[in-house]
This record gives C-alpha cells, sequence and structure tokens, in this order.
C-alpha cells in the first residue's frame, strides 16, 4: 500500500505538503526505505529530462524545475536521514551514471532572479550527493575525481556551463583534497590574469574568479601553496589604486559585490598565517 501512495504522490506537483507526505512514508519502514528512495530517484530524474527539453535558462524551465524541486530536498533529506539509520553492512549503491548528472547539471543557471537561486542550490546540493553519498550508500557508477578532471575542469571558459561546474568542483574540493590539488593545477592561469592585469577580466569574470579561489581555499593545502605564491599581497596590489597616498581611498572604485569577494579572500589567506599577515601589513603601510 505505501509504494501505490508515494506512486500515486510522485505523479503530483512537488508541494511542501505532497513532498513531505512522501518523505515521511519512505522512512515510514526501514525495510523499504532503499526500493522507496529509488522511487524517488526514478521520478526526479525523469523529470529532469523533461526540463531539459525547455529551453535553457527559461523562467518556463525554472517554473518546472521549482516544481519538482521539494521533491529533490525531500530525497535529499531522506538520504541523509537513511545514511544513519542503516548499518555500514548495508551498502546500497545509487548506480546513477555520468550522463543522469550531466542532465542536471545543465539545469544549473545562475540568475538572480528567485526562482533560479533557489534551484541552483538545491540542484548542487543533489549534485554533489549523488556523486559523495554518505555511507551506506555508494555511486560506483561514477569515479568523483576522474569526473573532476574530466568534465567539470576540462570545459572551456566558452561553455555555458563552465561557472556552474567549476562551482561544483569546489564544493567537491571541500570534501577531495585530490580534486582540489587538480583545481590549483588547472585552474590557477586564470588567477595570475586576475591579479597581473594584462588581458583584463570582466567585472562579472573577476567576481566568478574570486568566488571559486575562496571555495578552493578551503583545501589547507590549497591555500598554503597560493599563500606561498604571495597571492595575499599580490591581491593587494590589484585592489590599490595606482598611487594611494595622492588618493582619497586606497582601493579602486571597484564593484561593491566583487570587492567584497576579493577581500573575503585576502582574510581568507591571511587570517591566522603569521607571514602573510606581516608581508600584507608591510604592504599597507607603504601606501599610508
Amino acid at each position: 500500500m505505501g509504494d501505490w501512495i508515494i506512486g500515486r504522490l510522485l505523479a503530483k506537483e512537488g508541494t511542501p505538503t505532497i513532498a513531505s507526505l512522501t518523505g515521511k512514508l519512505i522512512i515510514s519502514d526501514r525495510a523499504m526505505i532503499g526500493k522507496r528512495q529509488n522511487m524517488l530517484l526514478q521520478s526526479i530524474l525523469s523529470r529532469v529530462d523533461e526540463a531539459n527539453e525547455l529551453p535553457r535558462g527559461s523562467l518556463t524551465q525554472a517554473n518546472f524545475v521549482a516544481n519538482f524541486r521539494q521533491f529533490v530536498q525531500i530525497y535529499i533529506r531522506t538520504l541523509r536521514y537513511a545514511s544513519t539509520a542503516l548499518s555500514t553492512s548495508e551498502e546500497q549503491d545509487l548506480a546513477i551514471p555520468a550522463e543522469s548528472l550531466l542532465k542536471v547539471i545543465n539545469l544549473l543557471v545562475n540568475k538572480k532572479e528567485d526562482t533560479h537561486a533557489k534551484n541552483l542550490g538545491i540542484l548542487e546540493e543533489f549534485i554533489v550527493l549523488l556523486l559523495v553519498p554518505p555511507a551506506p550508500f555508494k555511486n560506483s557508477s561514477v569515479d568523483q575525481v576522474d569526473f573532476a578532471r574530466s568534465v567539470l575542469l576540462a570545459g572551456a571558459p566558452s561553455d555555458e556551463l563552465a561557472d556552474a561546474k567549476q562551482s561544483l568542483s569546489c564544493i567537491l574540493a571541500c570534501q577531495n583534497h585530490t580534486i582540489a590539488m587538480k583545481i590549483f593545477e588547472t585552474k590557477k592561469e586564470e588567477l595570475d590574469r586576475l591579479t597581473a592585469g594584462t588581458n583584463p577580466l570582466s567585472n562579472e569574470r573577476l567576481m566568478i574568479v574570486s568566488r571559486f579561489w575562496l571555495h578552493a581555499a578551503a583545501d589547507k593545502k590549497v591555500c598554503a601553496r597560493l599563500q606561498a605564491e604571495g597571492l595575499p599581497v599580490t591581491l593587494y596590489n590589484f585592489m590599490k589604486v595606482e598611487d594611494p597616498k595622492q588618493q582619497k581611498s586606497i582601493l579602486k572604485n571597484l564593484d561593491d559585490d566583487l570587492l567584497k569577494s576579493l577581500i573575503e579572500l585576502l582574510l581568507k589567506l591571511t587570517a591566522g598565517h603569521r607571514e602573510s599577515e606581516q608581508l600584507l601589513s608591510l604592504a599597507m603601510l607603504e601606501d599610508i
């Protein structure tokens, strides 16, 4: 009876009430959690396929995703609950292939509109969970390091999904040091362009690059490499005007959000690191 009810609920729009009831039914019978979670997952992936038939980035597509977003959220919650309720010996393979993950990635749209923003956050969390599920769950169909290297980090900047892929790789980097170091190796050139002032990047691109490295620097060894290369002082020099002593303000007239992002990155790299703090202090004192 429980499976039949879940099937009926999944045929409806994913309102908070329906999604919540679906989640409660999934976890109501410990022996059926795996089977019922898979019912929910397959329903979500079917809707992902439908969403990909709509114009990418359109409000129509965003609203369609929003109609099953609550089901995605419930899947995330029930999987995490199940990871604590099941023993490590009860291993379950999600077996989600790279093709399915790419279809979800194709729905990631970074726009300020509320619907797009809510979709983005939930879908990113969903993708990461499918790539790195908590034990006793696993995804034997995809190697997370290989996926990050060959899919998330390999795209050209012209790829309309490049920024979404970079964001995902950074989230994964927080959980996997190998991915973090791959990021350093493959994306350092763009960071050098940001600070060198040659071939200047647009404000939008500067924001993306700074946020990207802020996440990547969560890995201690990546952070140490950036510190060793003197990035804190280089960032400060990039942010300041040419002749600070002759100006009312030391900092350039940058976009507020960009300036905030750069300062966050600067703080991330210097706070608690004595050598970086001392070098940055000396650089700032010269401009006073």
